[in-house]
């Protein structure tokens, strides 16, 4: 079983990398 520690770990390192590709997106744009 997967502690709650590592879940939060997990989608805090997804919510991340998904805010750097969409900054960078925002850059590119302009």
């Amino acid at each position: 079983m997967v502690t709650d520690s590592s879940i939060m770990l997990e989608w805090l390192i997804k919510a991340t990398s998904i805010l750097l590709v969409t900054t960078k997106l925002k850059i590119e744009i302009k």
